[in-house]
Parts: structure tokens; C-alpha cells; sequence
């Protein structure tokens, strides 16, 4: 085991929030409120979904959800087109979880959930109005890896496997050797 042990820390994490603010998935975005998802029994902790809805404001879901539960620990979940190793994402264009994101509370925990089709090694280009995510959640074929992100873009940190299955092999992963899986 690593010494710093991220999985152990990102656990801790999910274990201490008390909401988690997600969204209903539409057709092609991962389904994250699985039985195997690293996130915890949902039915036992305090969760609320954006509903797909692009007329809504983003300014006001937000300002309402940061009266709601301003005292409270909160992970927001977000989809996303396309996500890369330092946290940066690509939505459908329309900017609705940019606008979630920056009204929110900066120090609400932000997680990009995606599969590894969507997700880049490389840098993706970042506007002024785009929001980055602390980590993201790869769903492989058989198993979750976590990525922790770094908002300021100085660095990445390599992925981590979440719920390893014994004897299953992750196709999607086949053909990234480069990985740094611990």
C-alpha cells in the first residue's frame, strides 16, 4: 500500500459528506448511483438530483442548495463529456454546471464522473468560464479508479483503482500501460 494512501483518504471523504448533489443521467453519461459505484449507500445519505432540465437557472438551484446546506459537508456530482487528468471538463456546450459550479461553494467537494472513453491523459483546453472538478470517477468495465485532479493545473496525480474484483481483467484499460496504478 502507498503511504499516502488515497483510496483510504478519498473513503474518509465520501464516508464524513452528509449531501451529495448529483445528477439524473441522461441516455450516454455513466450511471453513478450503482450498487458497485465508490460512492456510499445513497439511499442512507441526504441526496439531491438535478433534474435534466436546461431552462432552469444554475444561479438559482445553486443559491438555493447553498441555504439549504450551509452547514452541511456536500459533493457535487457533475457529468461530462470529456474530462482530463488535471480536472478540467467539457459539457454538452450549454455551460448549465459551469454556472452551477461557480455560484456553488468553492469549498463543496466537486466530482466528474465519466468512463474511460471520455477521460484524456492529456491537456484539454480550458476557458475562463469553465469549472474544474476536484476528481474524477472512471467507471472501467469491471472496476471505479479515482483520479485526484488539481484545480490550479500545476500538476496530476495518477489514477488509483477503487473496487478491485479478483480474476476480471479491465478491457478498457488494456491498452495504458503508462498507467500508475497503486
Amino acid at each position: 500500500m502507498h503511504p499516502l494512501d488515497p483510496m483510504s483518504e478519498f473513503s474518509k471523504q465520501m464516508s464524513a459528506t452528509e449531501v451529495f448533489i448529483g445528477f439524473t443521467p441522461l441516455h450516454d453519461e455513466v450511471t453513478y448511483a450503482e450498487e458497485d459505484s465508490p460512492f456510499p449507500s445513497l439511499d442512507q445519505k441526504e441526496h439531491y438530483r438535478i433534474m435534466p432540465d436546461t431552462y432552469s437557472d444554475p444561479f438559482t438551484e445553486a443559491c438555493s442548495l447553498r441555504k439549504k446546506y450551509s452547514t452541511r459537508s456536500v459533493c457535487v456530482i457533475v457529468p461530462g463529456q470529456l474530462f482530463d487528468i488535471y480536472g478540467n471538463r467539457h459539457g454538452r456546450g450549454g455551460g448549465w454546471y459551469d454556472r452551477f459550479l461557480h455560484a456553488a461553494p468553492s469549498h463543496w467537494l466537486r466530482i466528474g464522473v465519466t468512463d474511460f472513453q471520455r477521460f484524456s491523459f492529456h491537456r484539454i483546453p480550458r476557458a475562463a468560464h469553465d469549472q474544474p472538478v476536484d476528481r474524477v470517477l472512471l467507471k472501467g468495465f469491471t472496476d471505479w479508479f479515482v483520479c485526484q485532479a488539481d484545480r490550479t493545473q500545476v500538476r496530476h496525480t495518477p489514477l488509483y483503482k477503487y473496487r478491485p474484483q479478483v480474476g476480471k481483467r479491465d478491457p478498457f484499460l488494456a491498452d495504458l500501460p503508462h498507467l500508475d496504478l497503486w
